[in-house]
């Protein structure tokens, strides 16, 4: 259970999180994650700082409030042998929303 910790690293921290995961998880193992999940294109009011893959909510501090690009955060998951078995958007993005289950976005991922 990785509870807003990849809300507060760098891509290449994250890169090396999802390598170590991996690397101890046995095959069929599940990972219960929580992210900023941003959409290409569009912009947000809490991360106004905008990069390739992520967006900062401080651009003079880069390891707080951290918003991963979707595609991002799938393509390393599918590229470090971890499948997508349930995703929970939370109210972070639209405001609060009393039906989201959660402030942040859920990921349940699995080794493949």
């Amino acid at each position: 259970m990785l509870i807003s910790v990849f809300t507060h690293m760098q891509a290449s921290t994250l890169e090396n999180y999802f390598k170590q995961i991996v690397r101890v998880l046995k095959t069929g193992g599940k990972i219960y994650a929580s992210f900023f999940m941003s959409q290409k294109n569009r912009t947000y009011v809490l991360f106004p700082f905008q990069n390739d893959t992520y967006c900062l909510h401080n651009k003079k501090v880069t390891n707080v409030n951290v918003a991963y690009r979707r595609d991002y955060v799938y393509d390393l998951a599918k590229n470090s042998g971890l499948g997508i078995i349930h995703e929970k958007l939370g109210w972070w993005s639209k405001g609060y929303d009393d039906s989201c289950f959660d402030f942040q976005d859920i990921i349940v991922f699995k080794k493949l």
